[in-house]
């Protein structure tokens, strides 16, 4: 988002006050988050133990 600020009004801020920037980060910081978090619980489902003897 940046660089494409940068593109269009050259600078790499966004226009707005510091608070939308803020939550800018703090949205895709929690975003990466819940990701993160669901493919790793749906990962870890299996136990180990049956994970073992599965072959794919």
């Amino acid at each position: 988002m940046a660089l494409l600020n940068l593109a269009l009004r050259e600078t790499p801020l966004p226009s707005g006050t510091p608070a939308v920037f803020g939550g800018i980060l703090a949205g895709a910081f929690l975003l990466s988050l819940v990701s993160l978090g669901l493919s790793t619980r749906v990962a870890l489902r299996v136990k180990p133990i049956d994970a073992i003897g599965l072959r794919e």
